[in-house]
C-alpha cells in the first residue's frame, strides 16, 4: 500500500508539475497542474516528517522567512510608511503564489527527507514527460499556429506554447537541453545496467527537440542565458575534468582574459547599450530600476509587502529583476535568506558541471525578470539539489 501511495505521489507532482507551465490552462490561480500538486500535499504521511531545519529544508524555511518578512513589510507599507506603495489586488497575488510555492517545497522536501520520493527519479520524470509534451507541442506547431484556441507561438515567432507570457515558458525549455544530456550522461556513469538503445534514443531526440527550441527562441534573455549556459557548460566541464596544473591554468588564463577585456574595453558603455537596446523604445527597465532604490532605501528592513510597488502609467509595477524585487518586498531580511539559498544551491551542485552550468540560464533570467512567482521553477531547483546529492551518494557507494 506503501508503495502505491508513493508511485501516485510521484505521478501527481510530475504531471502536476508539467502542467504548471502552461499559464493559459489556469482558471483564475488554479489549473489542472495546481490541483494535482495539492492533491500531493495530502498523500504526505505527515506522522513521519523528520526535524524541521536549515540542513533538511532549505527552501521551505527560505519562503517562510521571505514571506514573513514581506508580511512586516507590507505592514509597515500600510500603516508607517507615508509614501504607501502597491495594491491590495496584486499584493494578495503574489502572497498566494508565495505561500501555494512554499507549501509546495514542504511537500517536495518532506517527503524526499522521509524517502517517499526518490527525488533523482523524480527529476528525470519531470524532465522527460514536460520534453515530450513540449515536443509534441513544437510538432502540432509546424502545421497550426494554436491548439483549440490558444497560441504555440509568441507575435508569430517564439515557440512560446499555451501561456500568457513567452517569458513563463521560454526560461524552461532553455534549461531542458542541459538536463536532458546531464541526466543521460548520469544514468550511464551510475547505472549502466539500467540503460537501453530504447532510452538513450529517447533521450537524445528529446535533446535535439529541445535545442531546436532554445535556438529559435526570439528572446533576448532566453538567447543570452542559452550561449552563455553553452559557454559555462564548456568551462565547468574542463575544469572538472583537470588536474591541479591545468585547472590552474584555465583558471589564469580565464582571469587574464576577463582583466584584458576590461582594460581595452569600455564594458560599462557596452552593457548599458545592450540594456538599452534589449529594454526597448519606452526604456520600461530603467525606470523601475530607478524607482526601485527610492523605495528600498524607505524600508529597508523588511521591505513593502508583496506586488508590484513602482508607480509608472498610472499602474503599480513589478520592478522586473529578481534580486531587487526580494529587496523591496522583503528587504535586506528576505534578500539575505534568498542569496544563503542561492550558495547553498550552487554549493550543493558544484561537483556536477552540466546541472551547474544549466543554471548560467535561469541566472539571466532572475537578473532580467522575475523568477519569484514561478512554480515550475521552484521546483525544478529543488529537484536538481536533492537529486544531485541522491546521485552523488549514489556513486560513493558504488
Amino acid at each position: 500500500m506503501s508503495l502505491s501511495v508513493n508511485r501516485l505521489l510521484s505521478l501527481s507532482l510530475v504531471v502536476g508539475a508539467t502542467l504548471s507551465l502552461f499559464t493559459s490552462l489556469r482558471f483564475s490561480f488554479f489549473g489542472i497542474g495546481e490541483l494535482l500538486i495539492i492533491f500531493s500535499f495530502f498523500l504526505t504521511n505527515f506522522s513521519r516528517i523528520p526535524p524541521i531545519n536549515f540542513l533538511n529544508y532549505p527552501f521551505t524555511i527560505f519562503w517562510a522567512i521571505y514571506i514573513t518578512a514581506s508580511l512586516f513589510g507590507a505592514l509597515l507599507n500600510l500603516t508607517i510608511i507615508n509614501n504607501q506603495t502597491g495594491t491590495i489586488e496584486k499584493m494578495t497575488l503574489d502572497l498566494f503564489a508565495y505561500i501555494f510555492i512554499f507549501c509546495t517545497a514542504f511537500t517536495l522536501e518532506a517527503n524526499i527527507n522521509q524517502k517517499s520520493l526518490n527525488p533523482w527519479r523524480l527529476l528525470k520524470g519531470f524532465i522527460i514527460f514536460s520534453s515530450i509534451v513540449l515536443t509534441i507541442l513544437l510538432f502540432i506547431s509546424f502545421y497550426t499556429p494554436s491548439l483549440v484556441g490558444l497560441a504555440l507561438f509568441h507575435n508569430e515567432a517564439s515557440f512560446a506554447p499555451l501561456v500568457t507570457n513567452v517569458h513563463q515558458i521560454t526560461m524552461f525549455y532553455i534549461i531542458l537541453p542541459f538536463l536532458c544530456i546531464g541526466i543521460l550522461i548520469k544514468e550511464y556513469e551510475v547505472y549502466p545496467d539500467r540503460n537501453s538503445i530504447i532510452k538513450t534514443i529517447l533521450y537524445l531526440t528529446l535533446f535535439c527537440t529541445t535545442i531546436y527550441m532554445a535556438l529559435t527562441a526570439q528572446a533576448t534573455k532566453a538567447i543570452v542565458g542559452f550561449w552563455l549556459g553553452v559557454a559555462c557548460l564548456f568551462l565547468f566541464y574542463f575544469i572538472s575534468k583537470s588536474g591541479f596544473i591545468m585547472r590552474s591554468l584555465i583558471i589564469y588564463l580565464l582571469i587574464t582574459f576577463i582583466v584584458f577585456i576590461v582594460y581595452y574595453f569600455d564594458l560599462i558603455r557596452i552593457f548599458t547599450d545592450f540594456f538599452i537596446d534589449a529594454d526597448g523604445i519606452s526604456g520600461t527597465r530603467a525606470i523601475l530600476y530607478g524607482g526601485s532604490f527610492n523605495l528600498i532605501s524607505e524600508s529597508p528592513i523588511f521591505g513593502r509587502g508583496p506586488g508590484g510597488h513602482i508607480w509608472k502609467g498610472e499602474l503599480y509595477w513589478d520592478v522586473h529583476q529578481t534580486f531587487l524585487t526580494a529587496l523591496i518586498q522583503a528587504g535586506i531580511v528576505g534578500f539575505i535568506s534568498f542569496m544563503v539559498l542561492v550558495f547553498r544551491f550552487i554549493k550543493d551542485i558544484a561537483s556536477e558541471s552540466i546541472f551547474l552550468a544549466s543554471m548560467a540560464p535561469l541566472a539571466i533570467y532572475a537578473l532580467g525578470g522575475d523568477i519569484l512567482r514561478r512554480l515550475p521553477i521552484w521546483i525544478l531547483l529543488i529537484l536538481i539539489m536533492y537529486a544531485v546529492r541522491h546521485i552523488r551518494l549514489e556513486s560513493s557507494q558504488k
